[in-house]
Formats: C-alpha cells, sequence, structure tokens
C-alpha cells in the first residue's frame, strides 16, 4: 500500500497523464489512476472491499477550471 505522500508524488509528476480525466473523478494509488468515473458515487461504487483506504480520491480540475485556480 502506498503512502498519501507517494501518491502525491505521483500525481505531481503525472499531470500530463491526468489532463486525460480532465473533469473526472480519480481514485488514485502509487502507481497511477486505478479508477475513474463521472461522478464521486459513480466511482466509489466501483470499490472493492476494502480498496477505499488504499486511494487517493480526487477531481481532475478541466482546464478552464485549473487555470481559474488562486495559488
Amino acid at each position: 500500500m502506498a503512502s498519501l505522500q507517494e501518491i502525491q508524488a505521483w500525481l505531481g509528476s503525472n499531470s500530463k497523464l491526468l489532463s486525460r480525466y480532465a473533469g473526472k473523478w480519480v481514485a488514485v494509488s502509487g502507481e497511477g489512476v486505478e479508477l475513474s468515473s463521472d461522478s464521486l458515487s459513480s466511482l466509489t461504487r466501483q470499490f472493492k472491499p476494502g480498496q477505499a483506504s488504499e486511494l487517493l480520491v480526487t477531481r481532475v480540475p478541466t482546464r478552464k477550471e485549473a487555470a481559474s485556480l488562486v495559488y
């Protein structure tokens, strides 16, 4: 099982790959995107028993949403 830091590192170094999931919810492990869906409820229905604790769930912003984020 990957740590939160490992998953965050994967997210940070794979932004181009994540762009194909723009506007979708994704469940990410330390090795990559494991599941994706248009809605959070649909995504969580895909989880196998016990899998939720091993994944980081987030929504990938669209290009327009990302451009409007304030840092």
